[in-house]
């Protein structure tokens, strides 16, 4: 199991503009094969402005091309809510994202 802690300051989700992207450090994970990894957050949407949208990205790496991968994601909320939403067995291939487009509302999660 591996875990990836990433940080946003108020200030960075407050200030953003629709479509405008929060992208993680990259990060390696090294069990089976190397593989390259980041996050990519949209405080404001891509789409729709009403919605944080968030997304796995896997980057190109040395590892093989296909990999087979349980992942979870998890916002902790202003509110004090933890909405947590979690894929099964997800094929990643070489630069490919997965994510969630209706991660969690704005109005309750970041507030101007």
């Amino acid at each position: 199991m591996f875990y990836f802690h990433l940080g946003i300051r108020k200030r960075q989700l407050l200030h953003s503009e629709e479509r405008e992207e929060i992208k993680s450090p990259s990060f390696c994970i090294q069990w089976v094969d190397p593989s390259k990894w980041h996050l990519s957050l949209y405080p404001r949407g891509l789409e729709d402005g009403s919605y944080v949208q968030i997304f796995l990205y896997r980057e190109k790496d040395d590892g093989t091309y296909t990999l087979v991968t349980d992942f979870e994601i998890s916002l902790l909320a202003v509110d004090g809510t933890d909405p947590t939403f979690s894929k099964n067995e997800q094929d990643f291939n070489h630069e490919t994202s997965i994510g969630f487009s209706n991660f969690a509302k704005n109005k309750t999660n970041i507030r101007r």
